[in-house]
């Protein structure tokens, strides 16, 4: 029996012989006040904190601890690997969950525990050596009462061990567990919002959204940009990274709440006898994307790659080409305290370019209405490449701040123009044959229908970022070594990537917007 697709008031209607239920748009969508759409941010606002902690400590604690720079850059493989494999088959069974909870919240949560997680054992891992092994204090001023062949420093310097190897690999663990779970987290986070919300108020929604965003990731690089070591909460936390990631965490968790508790979801209906849709249909939908999310996620991928070469790397960029510092001098060193400084003073830089991004969301549902998403999308890209080489050429402290606003602005294309395109895409016609041009077009290579969700190809599109980092850990070191080393090859690829993005950009479809 085929399958029958029905539009009502740009909702998604299906009859028997289909999975799943939808609730109408008038039963599941109401008008919501601006204290809701910023209640229904918070939870991507402490991502944002979450994951400004790790932009502005990750590299550094490898660093300190000897990890070669050339195999720093790989070690952004491993959460790639896992994002792109799971993200989309966790948005695919957001999509068809059936829990009274609702289909998105219970996927938030999860991942939130994920983030918690991960958090700790990056920020913890010699911590968690010296209770599981009983060596030492915790104190992260004094060295571990080891043998002299395997001592640990907890401050930072790391004598080549047997300990040191283990806090390596912790390390590189719970970097690569809290990245996952920071990209990942976002599509539930997105879903649900677009779910609860009315179709006429998704730009409202997302320059809410956008401006959270931007607040977040403002107060987690603020957080770094402090000196924690010599405080009292600092002595009782165990250091600058435990106490900065400690803060970060608490601060998301309670943001979740608030997120999760906002608006109750409409569960959906399951009919017995009728078969759920398999680990076979998600690959299609991942390999069988439609032109218009392919293109859009071509742009994405690119503008990723801006984004995460930018703020991967700016940090040390700092430290070592506006600061001239050293990571692998001696701990003690004025070489290696001018480093820090620079990591300190990047994450103010950094700082600078969530502000600005949280800036420019406010006028942003305004500036769409006026010159379209065309012509803001392609602006974005071309002014940010010019500052990132800018910044290549001119590395100083002035430069660093000013130009690091402008370079924020690329925020906007990773964080909200594509996803109010996806949320476009699926509310004028039937989520059933969105993309598709024409309802024969639904059926797969195999003749059957194929309904796409929104949650998978939000996580779709989130998998980009998964991409970009993968290609970024196995190009960036490669291509720094043909340039003899030159510190400033972040600068110069994000450069390009802006221009590679400005281009894809005037393909994507823009329907409406």
């Amino acid at each position: 029996m085929g399958t029958r697709y029905e539009s009502l008031d740009n909702d998604l209607e299906l009859n028997e012989s289909t999975y799943l239920v939808e609730p109408k748009c008038g039963e599941r969508r109401h008008y919501r006040s601006l204290c809701t759409l910023v209640g229904l941010s918070m939870a991507i606002a402490g991502l944002d904190i979450c994951y400004s902690a790790e932009l502005v400590y990750a590299s550094p604690l490898l660093l300190k601890y000897q990890v070669p720079e050339n195999l720093m850059s790989f070690t952004w493989a491993i959460s790639p690997l896992m994002g792109f494999t799971l993200t989309p088959l966790l948005g695919s069974l957001s999509d068809s969950c059936t829990l009274s909870y609702g289909r998105r919240r219970p996927f938030i949560l999860l991942l939130a525990l994920v983030i918690i997680s991960g958090a700790l054992l990056l920020s913890q891992s010699a911590n968690i050596i010296v209770l599981t092994t009983g060596y030492g204090p915790l104190n992260d001023t004094q060295i571990l009462h080891t043998p002299p062949k395997s001592m640990v420093e907890l401050s930072g310097h790391v004598y080549r061990s047997s300990y040191t190897n283990m806090a390596i690999f912790l390390t590189i663990a719970g970097l690569a567990v809290l990245d996952f779970g920071c990209d990942s987290c976002q599509s539930p986070a997105r879903a649900y919002l677009i779910d609860v919300v009315p179709v006429e108020e998704h730009q409202r929604a997302f320059s809410v959204m956008g401006i959270c965003c931007g607040i977040g990731g403002s107060i987690g690089y603020m957080l770094g940009s402090f000196s924690y070591e010599d405080t009292s909460l600092g002595r009782v936390l165990g250091g600058q990274e435990q106490t900065v990631f400690l803060i970060a965490v608490s601060m998301f968790a309670v943001m979740v709440t608030v997120t999760v508790n906002q608006v109750r979801e409409e569960p959906l209906v399951h009919h017995a006898g009728t078969p759920r849709r398999g680990f076979k249909q998600y690959l299609k939908s991942i390999v069988h994307m439609p032109p218009r999310l392919r293109w859009l996620c071509l742009h994405m991928m690119f503008s990723w790659l801006a984004v995460t070469c930018y703020s991967l790397f700016f940090t040390d960029f700092v430290g070592q080409m506006v600061y001239h510092g050293d990571p692998y001098s001696s701990p003690n060193s004025a070489d290696f305290r001018l480093y820090n400084e620079g990591i300190r003073f990047g994450a103010r830089g950094l700082m600078m370019m969530t502000m600005a991004f949280s800036v420019f969301s406010l006028f942003l549902d305004q500036l769409l209405k006026k010159v379209g998403c065309r012509v803001v999308v392609a602006a974005i890209c071309g002014v940010s490449g010019l500052s990132f080489v800018l910044m290549m050429l001119l590395p100083c402290k002035a430069m660093v701040i000013v130009l690091s606003a402008s370079a924020g602005l690329m925020l906007t294309c990773v964080l909200i123009t594509p996803f109010l395109l996806i949320a476009r895409y699926h509310d004028n016609r039937p989520v059933a044959v969105a993309f598709a041009g024409d309802a024969c077009a639904v059926e797969d290579l195999d003749g059957e229908p194929e309904v796409r969700g929104l949650g998978t190809d939000i996580a779709v599109a989130q998998t980009m970022v998964f991409v970009a980092q993968f290609l970024l850990s196995v190009t960036k070191s490669p291509v720094q070594q043909l340039l003899y080393n030159y510190k400033g090859t972040c600068m110069l690829l994000g450069s390009l990537y802006c221009l590679a993005a400005g281009a894809a950009s005037l393909s994507i479809d823009y329907v409406d917007l």
